[in-house]
């Protein structure tokens, strides 16, 4: 059975694959984004990789300037938890 706390924060951070440079940011707190948009594009060994949302929700935090340098596993973006939907 999977760990619904797991589950529930896997698209909440979008860290490093590799260390690199950060290119682009395409988002600012606050931003509401679609699973499958580009957040930042970060650059490694020589290779620009667009880092994507992993599922909708609104930015809550940019850890990376464009020109800063970072390792492997960094934070990059981060989401706002899910909310339970609450009735109207």
């Amino acid at each position: 059975e999977k760990n619904l706390a797991t589950a529930a924060l896997s698209g909440d951070l979008a860290s490093a694959p590799m260390p690199g440079t950060m290119i682009s940011v395409g988002v600012e707190p606050g931003d509401a984004v679609v699973a499958g948009q580009t957040l930042v594009v970060i650059e490694s060994m020589k290779m620009q990789s667009e880092i994507i949302a992993e599922r909708d929700g609104v930015v809550d935090r940019v850890f990376v300037a464009v020109g800063e340098t970072f390792d492997r596993g960094a934070p990059l973006v981060s989401l706002e938890l899910i909310a339970e939907p609450e009735e109207d």
